[in-house]
């Protein structure tokens, strides 16, 4: 797929430059030529691995539109409290009864998160709030880490695409999970993740659709929970096809 230039991404590079590097040494040709430079080393990206601090991936993940709206990006403060309330809910799984007993592990797994890498979440409702869409956006520290951070998801619907969960207390729910290939030129491992709860006792059964993409050291994971996740991760394919070009950008324009 040819690379159109267009002012924005002119623009977003040449502050992504600016504001990633720390200084100009070394950039001048990324912030003369973006789309230039983005060009001449785009087969080197899924193996470039740069620093990104927690801040740094914030204003990357600002640039984010979905449906035309921007997403709110949560501060240090409260994606820090957000991941620990996720860990909290990981030590909740781990008492719980899986059926078949192997995917236990595998979902474990899937939601794994270690509060040492650098990230950044953000949040929107959509289609007049009929949709929460929420984004999250990780440095690792070597390609293979954020190969495997989209890996495990696969492997959780190849191994497990049906299974049941008993909480204490003998409330149960069955789960469904499906993995399709989601390619965007520029990103590799693209995967879309639809996973279905059936709580059962006549209760309406949720999809949840998760978009994982990488490139090169940065993983984005693109949730949808709405009455149609699986269309509105699609509708939005442009929109993250334009993301993953500028995570591209933000990575060659980084000094190290």
């Amino acid at each position: 797929m040819r690379y159109q230039k267009t002012v924005a991404s002119i623009l977003g590079a040449a502050l992504l430059a600016a504001t990633l590097s720390g200084c100009t040494t070394g950039t001048k040709q990324t912030l003369d030529d973006p789309d230039s430079a983005y060009v001449k080393q785009k087969d080197d990206l899924p193996t470039m691995v740069k620093q990104f601090s927690g801040p740094n991936l914030a204003i990357i993940l600002s640039g984010l539109k979905l449906k035309g709206e921007s997403l709110k990006v949560y501060d240090e403060e409260t994606t820090a409290s957000m991941r620990s309330a996720d860990h909290q809910a990981l030590d909740l799984l781990r008492q719980t009864t899986f059926k078949p007993e192997k995917c236990q592990q595998k979902v474990l797994d899937s939601y794994a998160d270690q509060e040492s890498i650098p990230a950044a979440f953000s949040q929107a409702n959509l289609n007049n709030h009929a949709t929460v869409v929420r984004t999250q956006l990780r440095a690792y520290d070597s390609v293979a880490q954020a190969q495997k951070a989209i890996k495990v998801q696969r492997d959780l619907a190849q191994a497990c695409p049906t299974y049941a969960v008993t909480a204490p207390g003998d409330k149960s729910l069955r789960f469904t999970t499906a993995a399709a290939d989601y390619p965007l030129d520029g990103a590799q491992d693209g995967l879309m993740m639809t996973s279905r709860t059936d709580p059962g006792k006549s209760q309406l059964a949720t999809t949840e659709v998760g978009v994982f993409q990488r490139v090169g050291n940065l993983e984005i994971r693109v949730y949808f929970d709405g009455k149609n996740p699986v269309k509105d991760a699609n509708e939005v394919r442009a929109e993250l096809q334009r993301f993953v070009t500028y995570l591209g950008q933000a990575l060659i324009a980084k000094a190290k």
